[in-house]
């Protein structure tokens, strides 16, 4: 076999299957996204992020005002997503063809097909994460393998494709939380370059700017670069000078904009919504027993825990943690919202007081708090529907799809630890925050936990990876080990 198919050539050959095999998927992923390009009304979250893009792209101003006339700036959303709608805008309509008031009248059809053009920033968004996800696949492992399966998985990810529809943060937000994850991989490979420290800072500034929870993420970030060039054997100047352009790229980006916010509101601070968020999620500590057990099988989108619930448990036990009730958790929230910001007439001064309260609650019930920090972890996981083969053949449900996605993700961090795999847990490091981050503070409805897909199909990979690669029997086993061994064979020299 190694006569008729020399090492040079068959890595060659495989090389460009390789190749080809990626461009195929990233040609399936624009075809898949494309084809879920429709009309979508354009509400909430959605419209605001367009409304900024519209205004900065009209005005220059990043804002929320829809008047059209006088913008005035707003710091109630972060700028990344709409800057680079903005940017899109550059070839959907000329300067000032489109205003904020059109954006929720987008059945007009001169409008429409602005919009729907406009969406091909998302579509580029998907098809690079779905590259990005193979190139982070391939750093970690060296194995096409992992690669080429985390990124047909991602493909496969019907939520993302949706989001391509939709003008939610989300697909961004991926993209640059799988580029910290493996620009910190690849900064602790690349043996402490000043250069991969200041591109980390600057993608964890971009993060933050594209959704503030990553913000936070900045000082774990430097107590795990310190402790690896530490263990390095760096000396403090070295380390000193290295983290110092990690913090001083970080700063620059989030500080222009912390500063525009103290310019126009007195405020050094990322965004005003916080204090909604905490004083929220602390509304939940007084849930009752009956509540607490039923929220798991209430946040499972399964028939059989939905029937599980109904047979073991009365409405009365999940009424409350329903979003949509008028006197639930959620709709309490809002309505001291309204009433703090009819008292101070200002949306910063409601921020501040809803913080102040949320901060005081959670003091106040701190175990309980921790303890409804379990079934708001669970709530959090289902973020996958069911794994597709092709158009509607699917492999697994999707319940289960995410039970194997998260346990993936914790197996592979206990093997981070134990093996004490530096580079490995670097990588998983902004996704356990973020998850933890989202547990703890906020009522971690499952959207918010989408951009961790490609870093999930990664784990997962991995995982399965691993475990074919040492446990399978047979003679699939031998045949996946022996090409594997084939591809690696490097050339004999003479």
């Amino acid at each position: 076999m190694v006569k008729i198919f020399p090492p040079a050539l068959l890595r060659n050959l495989t090389n460009g299957l390789k190749l080809l095999m990626l461009l195929f998927i990233g040609a399936m992923c624009w075809r898949a996204a494309d084809k879920h390009i429709r009309y979508e009304p354009i509400i909430y979250d959605a419209a605001q992020n367009l409304t900024m893009a519209i205004n900065f792209y009209n005005h220059g101003v990043f804002s929320l005002d829809a008047s059209g006339s006088s913008v005035r700036p707003t710091a109630h959303r972060m700028p990344a997503y709409p800057f680079l709608l903005s940017f899109g805008m550059l070839f959907s309509f000329n300067r000032g063809e489109v205003q904020p008031i059109d954006v929720m009248q987008t059945t007009k059809p001169s409008l429409q097909a602005g919009i729907n053009q406009l969406k091909s920033v998302n579509k580029a968004v998907f098809v690079l994460l779905a590259g990005l996800t193979f190139l982070a696949g391939y750093v970690l492992t060296r194995s096409y393998a992992v690669s080429l399966a985390a990124c047909i998985c991602l493909a496969q990810s019907r939520n993302l494709w949706e989001n391509v529809n939709c003008f939610l943060t989300e697909g961004l937000t991926s993209l640059l939380l799988l580029g910290l994850s493996l620009g910190l991989a690849i900064l602790l490979k690349a043996r402490h370059r000043a250069f991969a420290y200041a591109a980390a800072g600057v993608l964890l500034a971009a993060l933050a700017l594209s959704n503030a929870v990553y913000f936070y993420f900045f000082p774990p970030a430097l107590l795990l670069l310190w402790l690896e060039a530490r263990s390095a054997g760096l000396t403090p100047l070295q380390m000193l000078r290295r983290i110092s352009v990690f913090a001083l790229a970080f700063a620059l980006l989030t500080g222009a904009w912390m500063a525009r916010n103290q310019y126009h509101f007195g405020r050094f601070y990322l965004t005003e919504r916080g204090g909604g968020v905490l004083s929220g999620r602390a509304v939940y500590d007084t849930m009752t027993m009956s509540e607490y057990l039923a929220s798991f099988l209430y946040w499972t989108p399964n028939d059989t825990a939905q029937r599980l619930l109904t047979r073991y448990f009365s409405p009365e036990d999940y009424r409350n943690i329903d979003r949509e009730h008028e006197n639930g958790y959620r709709a309490r929230i809002i309505a001291r919202e309204k009433e703090l910001l009819k008292q101070t007439g200002s949306q910063v001064e409601t921020d501040k007081l809803l913080v102040a309260e949320g901060w005081q609650a959670l003091r106040k019930h701190f175990f309980k708090h921790l303890a409804t920090t379990v079934p708001f972890a669970y709530r959090g996981i289902f973020v996958s529907p069911r794994l597709y083969l092709w158009n509607d053949i699917y492999l697994l449900k999707g319940t289960y799809v995410c039970y194997l996605l998260f346990l993936s993700l914790f197996m592979l961090t206990l093997h981070s630890l134990r093996a004490r795999d530096a580079v490995l847990l670097a990588f998983l490091a902004p996704s356990l925050f973020s998850y933890a981050f989202f547990s703890f503070f906020t009522h971690n409805i499952a959207r918010y936990n989408t951009p961790l897909l490609p870093v999930l199909w990664i784990a997962a990979s991995i995982v399965l990876h691993r475990y074919i690669f040492r446990h399978m029997p047979g003679a699939a086993g031998r045949l996946y080990r022996y090409c594997r061994a084939a591809v690696r064979t490097k050339p004999e020299h003479g």
